[in-house]
């Protein structure tokens, strides 16, 4: 839920600095709903269920109580959502909400980006979400952006779509809904529509649009997009992941033909992977018609008989060394350094699922407060750190170390930071730490909850997106709240210890520092250094750059 991932950003979330889209912290799959809006047949949709809202939820100023749980009771979705299916194969998420008012998102998700692409293909993810702004079938050159323009929606700050390793997003934002039949909005679903299954694809169309692929190729390699792309190289090393990045190959976008595009469109577009979200005012209508509305817009989408392609194995090998990669960026004002031990992405189907993530939670911020008194502390060892998780792709996610380094003083700041954490993982938390996380934690829960109908539309729908991409659970906020309530009451001291267990450095470990400028053999201090230290083994570790990394 919104407000659960609002305090992953806030507290434990460590931000990714690869210049890629970044998943926060593993949200799979929840149930669908169990209820039926009326209505639906004569739409020609069938709906997945969804329970209604509770008056309890509607109107107390605190969160209702929860009955009895299980570790194995699965987790609800948000009574607010509305989910639905095309007879074409499409999903459709409704929600309604007011902020800002007479005003809708309205999205088309594609669960498909750069990861599915053949070799010669690397890049077309990319360049076709291009060509869909270019020509379609109902729309001529750049036609389509001044409709939307016609009616408010200025290209590029409104207008939006973006391609990840496993998503292609075309977003219209603020889609007014003043008007009283909501012709704006129906205009909006028409032209997501085109995208959906109309894109032109001419040998044309791709020769014009190549140059200004080509001018994004070239605008991420500055030193910072140089970094955050080796070092991802890094921590995918070995999976496809690390050899399907979005912006595509240089070779790939200046050569191939559309019959490449088309080949990728025909196969990966398919209707079961495609959804339409709109969240906002509705303007008094109902629900049902604005479904009605999606049905007969995207139609025009035919079904297939057959099931979507089956997708590339994605692995992620096991590497018992730490990878280390060093680089020198001149635009850095200070040195950072970061610490990743991958594993498996975590899923919270059930309640006990997202007691555990609760449980990881607490600990982050526990050993985040250290940090903090280390950084406050007389001789700090680094200007800040912190403990936090990420997920940079599907299937894995990380834990995370971060810090900022005092100048001249990496080594430092990293083996204060190796040594914190072994130091806890032999000393063990107190029980006033976790009562000061615990007190954090219930007081930003309660600040949510009461701003509960300030969500913005555009937050809310970027949830259901990963809902849809990522199967991450949509919670209605009541529900979350008193369950994380419940939980912070519940969950011990040793379960949070428990937790620094994720904290290896014998086992798919990378470390990145980034300095704002290269002295000549620091890396080989650096991976002397390392090996002094005990986590990688007394000296006799191997340290190794990774691959591509400025090393020295």
């Amino acid at each position: 839920g919104r407000a659960f991932l609002r305090l992953i950003k806030s507290l434990c979330f460590v931000p990714r600095t690869d210049g890629l889209p970044v998943a926060y912290p593993g949200w799979p799959k929840v149930v669908p709903c169990v209820s039926r809006s009326a209505g639906m047949a004569d739409a020609g949709m069938t709906e997945a269920a969804a329970p209604a809202a509770t008056e309890a939820e509607a109107t107390s100023p605190h969160s209702p109580a929860l009955p009895p749980l299980s570790a194995d009771d699965v987790m609800p979705r948000s009574p607010k959502l509305i989910e639905g299916k095309l007879p074409n194969g499409i999903t459709t998420y409704i929600t309604q909400n007011y902020k800002p008012p007479l005003r809708c998102e309205v999205i088309l998700a594609v669960r498909v980006g750069s990861l599915v692409e053949d070799e010669d293909q690397q890049g077309v993810a990319h360049l076709l979400e291009h060509l869909a702004f270019r020509a379609t079938e109902k729309y001529e050159q750049f036609e389509i952006i001044k409709v939307l323009e016609s009616f408010g929606l200025s290209f590029g700050a409104c207008t939006n779509a973006y391609t990840s390793f496993d998503e292609t997003v075309y977003k219209l934002s603020n889609v007014p809904t003043d008007d009283a039949d909501l012709g704006l909005l129906r205009k909006s679903l028409e032209t997501l529509a085109q995208f959906a299954g109309k894109i032109r694809i001419s040998e044309e169309d791709v020769v014009l649009e190549r140059p200004i692929v080509v001018e994004e190729w070239r605008a991420r390699k500055t030193s910072s997009g140089r970094i955050g792309e080796d070092y991802l190289r890094s921590l995918l090393g070995g999976s496809r992941y690390g050899e399907r990045f979005p912006i595509g190959t240089y070779e790939v976008i200046t050569t191939c033909r559309s019959d490449v595009v088309r080949r990728f469109y025909d196969r990966w577009y398919h209707p079961e992977d495609i959804a339409v979200v709109v969240v906002g005012d509705l303007n008094g209508h109902a629900v049902q018609e604005v479904q009605a509305m999606i049905a007969e817009a995207l139609s025009v989408v035919p079904g297939r008989a057959a099931p979507p392609a089956t997708r590339p194995d994605v692995r992620f090998p096991s590497h018992a060394q730490p990878r280390v990669s060093v680089f020198s960026d001149p635009e850095a004002a200070d040195t950072g350094i970061v610490i990743d031990c991958k594993r498996p992405r975590g899923r919270i189907d059930t309640v006990g699922d997202y007691r555990r993530h609760i449980t990881e939670l607490l600990f982050h911020e526990v050993l985040s407060l250290r940090f903090f008194e280390m950084a406050t502390g007389p001789s700090p060892p680094f200007l800040d750190a912190k403990s936090g998780s990420s997920s940079p792709v599907n299937g894995v996610e990380t834990v995370t170390l971060s810090a900022t380094a005092q100048e001249h003083g990496e080594l430092a700041s990293l083996r204060a930071l190796l040594l914190a954490v072994e130091s806890a993982r032999a000393t063990w938390f107190t029980e006033r730490e976790l009562d000061v996380v615990r007190a954090n934690m219930r007081a930003d829960l309660e600040s949510e909850y009461a701003e509960r109908d300030q969500e913005e539309n555009e937050d809310m729908a970027d949830e259901i997106v990963e809902l849809f991409v990522r199967d991450e659970p949509v919670l209605g906020i009541a529900y979350e709240v008193e369950l994380t309530r419940r939980l912070l009451d519940e969950i011990t001291l040793d379960e949070v210890h428990a937790c620094i267990r994720a904290y290896r450095w014998d086992e798919n470990c990378c470390i990145k520092i980034v300095r704002p400028q290269h002295r000549a053999g620091w890396f080989s201090r650096l991976a002397s250094g390392l090996r002094a230290l005990s986590p990688f083994g007394g000296g006799g570790g191997h340290i190794a750059p990774a691959p591509a990394a400025a090393t020295g």
